[in-house]
């Protein structure tokens, strides 16, 4: 589920009945369906944009009377009517070898000189990087990187000092840093390297004002995990310092990193400490360890920065504790401290989901005996309070609410727990109090995890007419049925399986009632 708001109203993808589709609520919570939309992917903040006052997304059209795609996954626009929803272009044109249309899998949508970039592949020239101002006509390749039909696997887009930086391999193997002015020609690798070292598998790309930052191995990727912090001007490249000083590498790879008043924030570790808070300016001098978290040489496992009115918040762990905290920090030592408590032992690896509103960051977080709850605390003073009934849960695993309506509302998507079964709702949090039923549920049907690599889990309402559920393959070719009864919660082994799209539907007797698509990977 995704969340947003435009158009004074707020827009969400979600299940309904049978089908996936986009949705819009109004400040008088009135629903609109406005267009089924099978979305690509779980992580939508990379497959969904706001651009020129329209959604853009990335989704396949399926005719869920003979189950059989339309159009494969291609870019669609949204201005929030039904008439005003549609496909920009078909990128990538015809079937593939089992008659299923063909898929460009727009992603990576970043914003950019007044035009919206993204990645894409058609046939003719692999997955590379488009461009496109919400026409067809004005929707086109920018440079084929890898010439011909071999992807350039570009990954990570940002923007500095007005050019696109991002990261592409123009030969299939190894990746090096890219800029383009948005044409053909000022599309260029950075070629130029201080010192004539080698990087290989850049990652993590951030940019200040003047500078681009990213991860790399120290020379060749073969059996070497020496991780550095580079940087470029985009004109050349350089290695900022090697913190430890050995091949073992200083940058951790598995956290996020983020930019706080020009500088990088990001997590290393040195001869002396385990995995910490450091912070750069793109020089030797200007890299320094800003706090040792977990005192010694164990690591704090910074996690989920984010940035808010010159401060950083983030979760860590500290010495004598093994569950994390949400810490704040203005760059300084003695300004790094905890911000909000969590529980111990509870989800200390969940991202803590978030949004700010009139200077409140509301937040998920377990932070006493109820686990997972919405949370709000004054950034301004330490006033903190839990805004979720008492036993009521939300439960990590659909825990994701922003900031969504210009009314001064908070919406977000979760579960609760109502006579031991969970319940999906859109919950809307408005002038002191907490609704649900006023946005009723979405969906009848719930499958967990998707994708999912061996069980699936299809989760129905409590009460239900289904009497058998079956799986197909998207040709229509019919791989398992299974009986139900008064089952609430039904697993499939999937495991065998061959990694693709496959349908679940739902039967009561011989009548259709309901259809999901999950992914096996």
């Amino acid at each position: 589920m995704s969340i947003g708001e435009f158009n004074n109203a707020t827009y969400f993808f979600s299940m309904d009945q049978d089908d996936y589709a986009l949705f819009k609520v109004g400040n008088d919570n009135s629903r609109q369906k406005i267009k089924s939309a099978n979305i690509f992917g779980n992580l939508l903040e990379y497959h969904s944009i706001f651009y020129n006052n329209k959604l853009f997304y990335s989704a396949s059209e399926l005719d869920y009377d003979s189950t059989e795609e339309i159009y494969g996954q291609e870019l669609w626009l949204s201005d929030g009517t039904t008439s005003g929803t549609y496909q920009v272009k078909d990128i990538y044109t015809g079937m593939d070898n089992f008659n299923h249309p063909n898929s460009s899998y727009p992603e990576i949508f970043t914003l950019y000189n007044g035009s919206l970039y993204f990645i894409a592949s058609d046939a003719e020239h692999g997955r590379e990087l488009w461009v496109t101002d919400g026409t067809e006509q004005g929707t086109q390749l920018i440079k084929d990187i890898n010439p011909g039909s071999a992807d350039s696997y570009i990954t990570e887009m940002v923007v500095m000092n007005n050019h696109l930086y991002f990261f592409a391999s123009s030969d299939g193997f190894d990746k090096k840093l890219w800029v383009s002015d948005g044409t053909e020609e000022g599309t260029q690798m950075i070629s130029q390297v201080v010192d004539d070292l080698i990087y290989s598998n850049p990652m993590k790309i951030n940019a200040t004002s003047d500078k681009v930052f990213f991860t790399a191995i120290v020379g060749s990727s073969f059996n070497n995990y020496n991780y550095e912090l580079w940087a470029s001007d985009g004109n050349s490249i350089w290695l900022v310092t090697d913190i430890n000083g050995t091949t073992e590498g200083s940058v951790d790879i598995n956290n996020a990193y983020a930019v706080l008043n020009d500088q990088l924030y990001f997590s290393a570790k040195d001869n002396t400490t385990g995995s910490e808070l450091w912070t750069s300016d793109g020089t030797e001098e200007g890299t320094y360890l800003v706090k040792d978290i977990s005192v010694g040489d164990t690591d704090s496992d910074i996690r989920f920065p984010f940035v808010y009115n010159s401060k950083l918040y983030f979760k860590a762990f500290s010495i004598g504790t093994n569950h994390a905290d949400i810490w704040i920090t203005d760059g300084t030592e003695g300004g790094t401290q905890i911000f909000f408590p969590l529980l111990e032992d509870q989800f200390s690896y969940a991202p803590p989901y978030y949004s700010i509103l009139n200077d409140k960051m509301y937040l998920q977080a377990a932070a006493d005996e109820y686990g997972l709850q919405l949370w709000r605390i004054s950034l301004g003073g330490t006033n903190q309070e839990r805004l979720m009934p008492v036993g009521i849960t939300i439960h990590d695993a659909c825990g994701n609410f922003e900031i969504a309506s210009s009314d001064g509302s908070i919406y977000y998507h979760a579960n609760y727990t109502e006579n031991e079964f969970q319940i999906d709702k859109l919950w809307r949090y408005s002038d002191g109090t907490i609704s649900v039923d006023e946005i009723p549920s979405l969906s009848s049907v719930q499958l967990y995890p998707n994708p999912t690599s061996n069980t699936l889990e299809i989760v129905l309402q409590q009460e239900h007419s289904f009497t058998s559920i079956s799986i197909f393959d998207m040709s229509g070719r019919i791989i398992t049925t299974q009986n139900i009864t008064n089952q609430r919660v039904v697993k499939q082994n999937v495991e065998t399986l061959h990694n693709g799209i496959y349908l679940i539907k739902l039967f009561d007797g011989e009548k259709e009632m309901a259809v999901k698509r999950f992914v096996k990977s």
